[in-house]
């Protein structure tokens, strides 16, 4: 080749570099190939929800393409968890839905740089070394009181007050001795 092909010392080579090398007569070629051990990364989930502490345990898969790499379960708010040592390439990491919330939120970081990175889950391309923390955020969904007011004997009209917001005061007037 005359010059430092791309299997140098330190870097990444492509081996169709050394594919139907051709060799014309009273020509030497030396072919040096190195390998290295390829450094392996993590990826790591991290959970939050809204309004922050409620309880509930979340599970998240990590997916290869097609390829199942992991679960993690039982992961809570303010927990981290680690699917441990991956290899590059290009991972989903998944939240199964929980029952009572909604997922609100879903940005992965690169630790290693200095900056914040907000790349998607669905599609997480991680390289060599890096350190990946995915926060995945779920706000609850909001629940519901009924009031039932039953009487015995007749009917009528009966308040209420509470501390809900657009609900302080009510009124329910009975049909057949039920309202609600």
């Amino acid at each position: 080749f005359d010059t430092v092909g791309t299997n140098a010392p330190g870097s990444s080579g492509n081996l169709s570099d050394l594919l139907d090398l051709v060799v014309e007569p009273y020509q030497a070629v030396n072919c040096e190939v190195y390998n290295r051990q390829l450094r392996t990364s993590t990826i790591q989930v991290a959970k939050s929800t809204l309004p922050a502490g409620l309880p509930g345990d979340f599970t998240f898969d990590l997916t290869k393409g097609a390829t199942p790499v992991g679960t993690l379960t039982g992961v809570s708010h303010g927990e981290t968890a680690s699917f441990g040592a991956v290899t590059a390439g290009t991972y989903t990491v998944a939240e199964t839905a929980a029952a009572g919330f909604t997922q609100t939120g879903a940005t992965c970081d690169n630790l290693v740089t200095g900056a914040v990175e907000t790349a998607s889950p669905v599609s997480l391309v991680v390289g060599e070394s890096q350190n990946w923390k995915c926060t995945f955020t779920n706000t609850a969904q909001p629940g519901t009181i009924t009031i039932v007011k039953n009487t015995v004997g007749a009917n009528g009209t009966f308040n209420f007050t509470s501390n809900i917001p657009s609900h302080a005061a009510f009124g329910l007037t009975t049909v057949g001795g039920t309202a609600s």
